[in-house]
């Protein structure tokens, strides 16, 4: 088998960001701990009539001090002080069965604590 060459052991992947995911009642430990493991940031369509679900981000860090930073492999359908994914395609799944959008995304780092009790 010949050698590999440096460039064809890695693929290049363009990234966004950074983008910040804040802590709220739906983005606790739990929900955090399952969205790392998984590799990938959840939205679910907005309880005040969203029409699908959606990812939703911004581009300034927490001002609570907690949340999560990170990279997306696509930019954002929608920019602004929010960001939001909600088209499927490449890095993003809409999950009928639950009504979530999973964005494959590349985790920098957790900002803050992470406790059970919010």
């Amino acid at each position: 088998m010949p050698p590999v060459s440096e460039s064809e052991r890695y693929q290049e992947r363009a990234v966004y960001g950074p983008f910040y995911r804040y802590w709220s009642d739906t983005q606790n430990a739990s929900s955090l701990t399952k969205q790392l493991t998984s590799g990938q940031i959840w939205g679910r369509t907005a309880k005040n009539g969203g029409a699908s679900p959606t990812v939703k981000a911004y581009r300034k860090p927490p001002p609570s001090g907690r949340g999560i930073e990170f990279w997306s492999y696509r930019p954002p359908d929608l920019v602004g002080p929010r960001c939001d994914w909600r088209l499927p395609g490449p890095f993003l799944d809409l999950d009928d069965s639950s009504d979530t959008a999973k964005l494959e995304v590349l985790f920098a780092r957790v900002i803050g604590p992470i406790t059970i009790d919010g």
